[in-house]
């Protein structure tokens, strides 16, 4: 039986619905499970080992259009599908999956197009996300259990033990992620300059990460002492110096999800969303900070441009000692 998963939208999700992959597999090891996500995601599902095929689906760029559609299909149509799965909700997923060829087709109730899917499942908005996703799996095996995604731990000592000559790693160490696609998502950079600033006045060695869109961010933690290794490491890279840090600081954006699946701690600040979406870190020594009390919150299911009313309280009044404390707390436990 062969069973592909479709999710190519930001990297938190495509993390979360890994462990898609890993509930199938561990409820029978012989399926053979096919993975379609962005070249970026890609990096990620090959430190999956339940996953047995990467397809990269270049969205934006080789597969961009109806061309890319249809060569992704075609793709899919070589694998000879049972089932295909479509946490993702965008049209393109639901056109790729429809000429698939896939016996069966299963989506949300939420995705564009879903009356092309033969089984609809019911979205709960309120419900963690690897749980929703889960529903998806449990139309074709019930029993089946729900899975947190875990990167291949072994594969990421490999990767990190090549690292440390070039990065100087020291243990324990602290990474804090500045970043987010969504500006008002980011805590603010003077309240991270603060946060950095005193867990190296604490003796802490502090790993500023993120992508190359992240590098103005991180080089300002980088002047108050933190080594600076935004736009320096591959995606791999990244997950292996989570994987060995003591906590991660970062915001509702996708380190949060790459630190639950190499089981590192972490310190989630929340601002115009709210756990209640389903993307609240899962380990059971993380920290989610958020304002409570403000009645603008949440004021969007992503995150938006600007704070719409102005003011930006949901994250401007989150003083950066909580968060310092919330790491301390981790660190002495």
């Amino acid at each position: 039986m062969t069973i592909g998963i479709v999710q190519t939208a930001f990297l938190g999700d495509i993390v979360i619905a890994l462990g898609m992959a890993q509930s199938i597999k561990a409820w029978n090891a012989d399926i053979r499970v096919v993975f379609v996500t962005t070249p970026a995601g890609a990096e990620f599902a090959e430190l999956v080992r339940e996953i047995d095929t990467v397809l990269v689906y270049d969205k934006r760029g080789r597969n961009k259009g109806v061309r890319g559609i249809l060569s992704m299909a075609s793709e899919l149509k070589q694998s000879n599908l049972d089932v295909l799965l479509a946490p993702h909700r965008s049209f393109r997923t639901s056109f790729i999956c429809a000429i698939s060829a896939a016996k069966r087709t299963i989506g949300f109730s939420t995705n564009s197009l879903s009356w092309l899917y033969d089984t609809v499942v019911p979205y709960k908005s309120h419900a963690p996300e690897y749980e929703r996703n889960h529903a998806l799996v449990c139309q074709v095996f019930p029993d089946a259990t729900p899975v947190h995604a875990r990167f291949n731990a072994e594969m990421l000592s490999t990767i990190f033990n090549s690292m440390p000559g070039q990065f100087g790693l020291d243990s324990p160490y602290v990474v804090v992620a500045p970043g987010s696609v969504w500006a008002t998502k980011r805590y603010p950079i003077e309240h991270f300059r603060a946060v950095t600033k005193s867990l190296v006045q604490r003796g802490l060695q502090v790993f500023a990460i993120g992508s190359s869109a992240d590098k103005s961010l991180c080089d300002q933690l980088e002047e108050e002492g933190a080594t600076n290794v935004c736009g320096s490491t591959n995606l791999q890279e990244f997950a292996a110096l989570i994987a060995h840090a003591a906590v991660v600081v970062g915001n509702d954006s996708s380190p949060t999800h790459v630190a639950n699946a190499t089981n590192t701690p972490v310190v989630c600040i929340f601002g115009p969303t709210v756990p209640a979406f389903g993307f609240a870190p899962t380990g059971i020594r993380d920290v989610v900070l958020e304002q409570h009390g403000l009645d603008c919150r949440p004021c969007s299911p992503h995150g938006t441009a600007k704070c719409p009313q102005g003011h930006f309280k949901c994250m401007l009044t989150l003083d950066p000692s909580c968060v310092v404390d919330a790491v301390r707390n981790i660190l002495e436990k």
